[in-house]
């Protein structure tokens, strides 16, 4: 099993899909496991979506959803100051709830929330990413 961080409509978004349907090919047997804090819709509806955007044929008897209900801790809105602070101790929070509800044999982040690899290397996870947009970049720290 593959937990993966996932943010519907998400810059790595078609990363992240591709990513899936590849792992589903190569691994028949596996079901992968996605995280998203995308609680007003459905996995029907966020498989649909990634399928229209991204012409993508998805096995959707191999794909579940954990949904997060702390993922508003890492948007911007929440922090008017200290603000990378704050979202990278607020995806600490959310990393932890994910482990939490689902603990995969492989932790698979596309979002960039680098906070969260110790907490699933803690619980026995292996750490596997692609980050497309880091939450914290050089360019961004050039500016504080």
């Amino acid at each position: 099993s593959s937990g993966i961080n996932a943010e519907y409509g998400g810059g790595g978004e078609r990363v992240l899909w591709q990513s899936v349907l590849a792992l589903t090919e190569h691994f028949p047997r596996a079901t992968l496991y996605v995280y998203t804090g995308d609680t007003d819709t459905t996995p029907d509806g966020i498989i649909s979506h990634a399928e229209e955007c991204f012409g993508l044929l998805l096995p959707r008897d191999k794909i579940k959803f954990v949904f997060l209900k702390t993922r508003f801790l890492t948007e911007a809105r929440c922090y008017p100051v200290f603000t990378l602070l704050g979202q990278s101790v607020g995806s600490m929070v959310m990393g932890f709830e994910a482990l939490w509800r689902f603990q995969p044999a492989y932790f698979v982040d596309s979002m960039g929330y680098a906070f969260t690899y110790l907490l699933a290397e803690w619980c026995g996870c292996d750490v596997i990413s692609y980050v497309h947009y880091p939450t914290i970049s050089t360019d961004m720290l050039a500016k504080v």
